[in-house]
């Protein structure tokens, strides 16, 4: 594979329902065995391995310990925000995996791994969408609609208001869905710190650490990781597919989005104050709007749930696509400052 095809399949992976660093700790939000104990003293969260009973998997894969986090300094106006230094505002116990184990239970491989012990090499090829033959197409398409009702097995926090949140007061969470998780996750990773006053809002509410961080590459590539692992996980329950991968979006020298039609993605529908839904004719016309910004002008909120029968949207910004010039300009960055 050249540099070019890897940088594009790396970068362009089809998120569709918005759409590393190994870490031990918490990484999706809330586990559902650990959701009671949220922010209780000495709270803990190393649940039992589902296959073996054990603890953290038992002593050779993982043990349950205190969480120690790297701090460094951080100006106050972002003291309250729960995400800082994550997981420490939920938990302080939780479990540190051995090896290549990984999993809020240390109950499956690190990503490229596999086998009994997670000591043999797994490879997954992403190939282009517009490459799938028509059954492969249908298959990716059945396993999104699926990830809409299929349980994650993480809660989320209720953000449906700003009073639970930054900081932490009695949380509220709710089971989400794969593709509810990965709607709230998105958002949770790159929404401003909650502040209380229109005035700390409008002065601080303006940064996004996802998206406009030097985390931004870290960030997504690991979410993209553990969300494409979710639908792989529909595929193998549903169809057997043990090798299951998300496809990429080639954008390089695009006109237009060549995807946004029913064959694909779904192409443009009926027009509201909400945006343009998609055609009644895609396989994802009904998806849930599961993060709604609410109306107004207001900057800091997280992701405030949904009205009635709300389907998602597109709204363009931009169709501006990079050429192969903006590739090769990227390339040959040899530092890159944001």
């Amino acid at each position: 594979m050249s540099k070019i095809d890897e940088l594009t399949t790396v970068c362009c992976l089809v998120l569709l329902g918005i759409v590393t660093l190994k870490t031990n700790h918490v990484t999706a939000l809330i586990p559902e065995q650990c959701a009671h104990n949220v922010s209780r003293p000495f709270a803990t969260c190393c649940p039992t391995d589902p296959l073996n009973h054990l603890v953290c998997g038992g002593p050779e894969r993982g043990s349950c310990q205190h969480l120690t986090i790297h701090r460094e300094y951080v100006p106050r106006v972002f003291l309250m925000d729960d995400r800082l230094f994550w997981p420490t505002r939920f938990f302080d116990h939780v479990c540190h995996c051995k090896n290549n184990f990984y999993g809020v239970a240390c109950e499956q491989c690190w990503f490229g791994w596999t086998g009994p012990h997670c000591d043999q090499k797994e490879v997954r090829i992403r190939r282009n969408i517009r490459a799938l033959s028509e059954d492969e197409l249908e298959l990716f398409k059945d396993v999104m609609y699926r990830s809409q009702t299929w349980p994650s097995g993480f809660w989320v926090l209720d953000e449906a208001t700003n009073n639970r949140s930054d900081p932490l007061f009695k949380p509220r969470f709710k089971p989400a869905s794969v593709q509810y998780w990965a709607a709230f996750i998105h958002r949770y990773g790159a929404r401003p710190t909650l502040y209380e006053t229109e005035e700390e809002c409008s002065r601080f509410g303006i940064l996004n650490f996802s998206h406009d961080g030097v985390t931004f590459p870290t960030w997504h590539r690991y979410f993209q990781l553990v969300w494409e692992r979710m639908l792989s996980n529909i595929a193998h329950q549903v169809h057997g597919i043990h090798d299951f991968a998300v496809p990429y979006w080639d954008v390089i020298g695009l006109e237009k989005c060549d995807i946004c039609n029913d064959e694909y993605l779904g192409g443009p529908g009926h027009v509201d104050r909400y945006g343009v839904h998609l055609s009644p004719n895609s396989a994802f016309t009904e998806f849930k709007e599961y993060c709604l910004e609410p109306e107004g002008d207001e900057v800091c909120f997280g992701c405030q749930g949904t009205k009635p029968n709300t389907t998602i949207t597109r709204q363009f910004l931009t169709n501006a696509f990079p050429n192969q010039e903006d590739l090769y300009f990227t390339l040959n960055l040899r530092e890159i400052w944001i």
